[in-house]
């Protein structure tokens, strides 16, 4: 008898891991949104305005590092002319690396994207990019919640032709995942 229960303790024990491992395996979905400002050659012409951000990341369980896919949403107003607002529409490719489980888990975020740039009034264009930064993880509530800061730069994004530049920027996100 008391190797049958062995046994099932045993067998019970593994069902609840395989269980806790697999709700832990599912991709988590994101929405996030706040202030976008401008840097360098894009803030002497643009003010600070808003984005939007919808999110998919995976992450091994017991594993430090994730990746996450990214799509954005940046709008900017015009210093010079307010009506000449400058957007940013991107997907971009990330890796993750969020420190152990503690109740506010700050991370490391960075990767390539794909950036379409356009200017009011201009024709867009379709440029690659990098970004990189720092988030803060914690609970509210029933949802996990992120805030993030990351400076993106959209190569050969702005200016004459023959006279490009990166367009460079900083969102700062708020967001929940579930």
């Amino acid at each position: 008898m008391t190797r049958l229960s062995s046994k099932l303790v045993l067998a019970t024990a593994a069902l609840a891991l395989t269980a806790g491992t697999a709700a832990a395996q599912r991709p988590q979905i994101s929405l996030g949104g706040g202030v976008s400002v401008p840097t360098s050659d894009l803030g002497e012409v643009q003010s600070a305005g808003w984005h939007g951000q919808v999110s998919m990341g995976y992450r091994p369980p017991l594993f430090p590092v994730g990746f996450r896919v990214d799509g954005l949403y940046h709008d900017m107003a015009g210093d010079l002319a307010p009506a000449q607002s400058f957007r940013t529409a991107a997907v971009s490719g990330n890796v993750v690396i969020e420190a152990p489980s503690l109740a506010v888990r700050p991370y490391l975020i960075g990767g390539v994207g794909y950036y379409n740039t356009k200017f009011e009034g201009a024709p867009s264009r379709n440029n690659v990019g990098l970004n990189g930064g720092v988030g803060l993880k914690f609970r509210l509530a029933d949802l996990e919640s992120f805030v993030e800061a990351r400076y993106h730069t959209a190569m050969d994004a702005i200016g004459p032709e023959g006279g490009e530049r990166s367009a460079r920027f900083i969102p700062i996100t708020f967001g929940i995942s579930f």
